[in-house]
């Protein structure tokens, strides 16, 4: 039998990874929009909803304890050979993959004195665990043949790292075969999560006495019919016995033909934004996490469980190792194991709402005190081998024991932006201040005229370009004839005429805005009637121009 030997794998992989040619130089300019922190800078190897957990999280908790924290993707992980080299790299889900240059920047990272840590949140390095994976099994051999490279490209990158974390102990284990150390970093409610959840445990009192049962089952991603099979028989038997049951279902799933006879109970929704999700998720008495006991399933995170509880929503789970490790059996959920187990833990929370709702506080409970984002940011600086002080761990216990959101009484503030000008340093300088404010807990909503794009999409490129905030994003296009009312300014900016929606089509008035801050005299507060419903500017703002008291318009981006 071959003995492993970790260091000689390594100098393998150096030597083919090098060659004849030297590690990178430091030097070059960053380009605009570009940023390398001198405390972490997270390279990010693929996107998806797990970049969210793994990677944004907790960058901004990282960020609210203090440290200097950036983003890379990983086309251009080529950066960190051009600037000094950050105290920590944390690369996710990264591979020796030949076309990027993932180990040699790892090298020369470490060459100028920095740590690099390989995270991953599945076991992608593991070999053994091939079988597990339902989306494996489907692959032609030629297919076979390229994901079992994959796998070993993350195994050189591994054994090429300082260390690595991962979302579930055997994660940490098996890395433990590859690096010197390991720690367990789980999965996090962000902030804005956590806000959510203080506001929908509200609605969650109205929908606990609803006469019904709503059972909810979210996957994430396709090829879950294997796991949903754990749970189909038993869900099958309590459907067909209760009239009262009824199933939601979010994102990609094919259920059994039988579900057919039970369609009228059934909801379907395509995969939601994760706020959206929280809002669906809520309207349930019952959150289902099944999943095919097996090696690489027993690694998974407990995402779809601390979700649904941060929202007091119990959760009934397969036996797997991590699920087995975050649930404490009938105290914050359910575990079962076999079409009898299933059912009866669906019956017990069905028929008893009080352990139902002691269930769902626990489990609430439970998600804020081990997922809430700044506790783990904590723990993992100090794996990283940050410098720590007692301030910081003073800002995660307050935060923790206010259950993780504003309180809905703080002061709010509003932003309005021209446009969304990410490499504008002015407009940076403003996103780093409503950032501060955000921290000491004050609410921000962000608003961006002429922008068009949905908030989440909004607020992932403004964390992107490196500023974790946290606020509510809307963004504004333009469709000026439906949907604005127009002021005509002379050129000394004085408003001249007001042209409220919809206008004419083929109209063309002269120098219109129709986005503004709008500085009026105090005596215009006189020309509102009291008592009378009326329109701002159908009906107040013509009395301003007919010279009753004068308007001026700070301008800011003239419509077309």
């Amino acid at each position: 039998m071959t003995v492993f030997d970790r260091d000689e794998e390594r100098e393998r992989i150096i030597t083919a990874v090098l060659g004849d040619e030297p590690l990178p130089d430091v030097g070059g300019d960053i380009p605009p929009g570009e940023r390398i922190a001198k405390d972490v800078v997270f390279v990010v190897g693929t996107g998806g909803q797990s970049m969210r957990y793994r990677v944004h999280n907790l960058a901004e908790g990282l960020m609210e304890l203090g440290f200097d924290v950036s983003t890379l993707p990983g086309h251009r992980v080529g950066r960190l050979g051009e600037c000094p080299a950050p105290k920590v790299v944390v690369m996710f889900r990264a591979s020796n993959y030949p076309t990027l240059p993932y180990a040699r920047m790892l090298l020369s990272v470490q060459q100028r004195g920095g740590k690099v840590i390989i995270d991953h949140d599945e076991l992608l390095f593991d070999a053994d665990a091939v079988d597990g994976i339902h989306y494996y099994q489907t692959l032609d051999e030629k297919n076979r043949s390229d994901y079992m490279a994959d796998i070993q490209r993350y195994r050189e990158l591994l054994l090429l790292a300082d260390a690595a974390t991962g979302a579930s102990p055997i994660i940490a284990n098996e890395a433990g075969r590859l690096v010197p150390s390991t720690h367990v970093i789980p999965n996090t409610l962000n902030f804005r999560q956590l806000h959510l959840s203080r506001s929908l445990m509200e609605q969650r009192k109205e929908e606990e006495q609803k006469k019904r049962i709503v059972l909810f089952y979210c996957s994430g991603v396709q090829h879950h019919e294997e796991d949903f099979r754990e749970c189909a028989g038993a869900l099958l038997r309590f459907m067909e016995e209760r009239e009262d049951v009824f199933l939601t279902v979010v994102g990609h799933l094919d259920l059994p033909d039988e579900f057919e006879l039970f369609e009228s109970r059934i909801r379907r929704i395509p995969f939601l934004p994760y706020e959206k999700l929280m809002e669906e998720n809520v309207r349930a008495d019952i959150n289902l996490a099944p999943l095919k006991n097996n090696a690489f399933n027993g690694a998974k995170s407990e995402v779809r469980i601390f979700e649904s509880g941060t929202i007091a929503v119990p959760t009934i789970a397969s036996r797997t190792d991590s699920y087995s490790r975050y649930i404490q059996n009938d105290e914050d959920g359910i575990l079962a194991e076999g079409e009898t187990e299933w059912y009866e833990a669906l019956v017990r929370l069905a028929d008893d709402p009080d352990l139902r709702a002691r269930m769902g506080a626990r489990a609430r409970e439970n998600a804020i005190t081990r997922n809430h984002y700044l506790t783990v940011s904590y723990n993992a600086a100090k794996f990283y081998g940050l410098s720590m002080n007692d301030a910081m761990l003073e800002n995660v216990e307050h935060d923790s024991l206010r259950h993780g959101g504003i309180d809905p009484d703080c002061l709010k503030i509003g932003w309005v932006f021209p446009e969304l000008l990410l490499n504008d340093p002015d407009q940076r300088i403003l996103l780093q201040i409503a950032y501060h404010l955000s921290n000491i807990g004050y609410d921000n909503t962000l608003y961006f005229l002429n922008t068009d794009g949905d908030g989440e999409q909004l607020l992932q490129a403004i964390h992107d370009s490196g500023c974790l905030i946290k606020a509510k994003v809307h963004g504004h296009g333009q469709d000026i004839r439906n949907d604005s009312d127009l002021v005509e300014v002379d050129d000394s900016w004085k408003i001249t005429a007001f042209h409220p929606k919809p206008h004419p089509e083929h109209s063309y008035f002269r120098n219109l805005v129709n986005a503004g801050v709008y500085i009026l005299d105090a005596k215009a507060l006189e020309y509102i009637v009291p008592g009378r419903n009326e329109d701002w500017g159908r009906d107040v703002f013509p009395r301003i121009l007919e010279g009753i008291c004068r308007g001026r318009q700070w301008p800011v981006k003239p419509a077309k």
